[in-house]
């Protein structure tokens, strides 16, 4: 894959509500007003430069995980370490997946869901679940396993 301006930029995230984006370089042309496309609020927060082009390369994730799987690497039946390298991998090719493979939007679920005075929150594959009943795309992620990237607005 080839690399563009298109895959180079800034993930956002609006303290007031939440909201994760991300920004493009030519975007922050003359006139940039960093305002949430969810709640108006001004004086989000810019993290990068960095890659939001896709993270994963479908093709060698599956190659990666059959081969991991026939070495007994990586097993959902197995111990503790195969266990944790399966869901790994699962939670990349869920990443490289189409509607969410381009997506700088990432959500910590626990800490967004107890910031709006859930005690108790669905777990992560329960609400992946639901935002794809929903129409929207989502994924786990495999930065932590408690966040999720999805199309969705924060308020969906």
């Amino acid at each position: 894959a080839s690399m563009s301006d298109a895959d180079v930029g800034f993930a956002s995230h609006c303290p007031s509500c939440g909201q994760a984006g991300e920004t493009r370089f030519e975007n922050l042309a003359a006139g940039f007003e960093n305002k949430c496309r969810n709640c108006g609020a001004t004086g989000g927060v810019l993290s990068g430069p960095m890659w939001l082009g896709p993270l994963h390369d479908p093709a060698h994730l599956r190659e990666m995980h059959r081969r991991a799987a026939v070495r007994g690497w990586a097993s959902a039946e197995g111990n503790a370490e195969q266990r944790g390298l399966a869901r790994l991998l699962e939670a990349m090719e869920g990443e490289a997946a189409a509607g969410v493979a381009r997506l700088a939007n990432a959500y910590r679920v626990t800490s967004l869901l107890k910031g709006r005075g859930l005690r108790r929150t669905p777990g992560v594959t329960a609400l992946v679940d639901a935002l794809r009943d929903a129409g929207h795309a989502a994924c786990g992620s495999h930065l932590s396993p408690e966040a999720i990237k999805t199309d969705a607005d924060v308020n969906q």
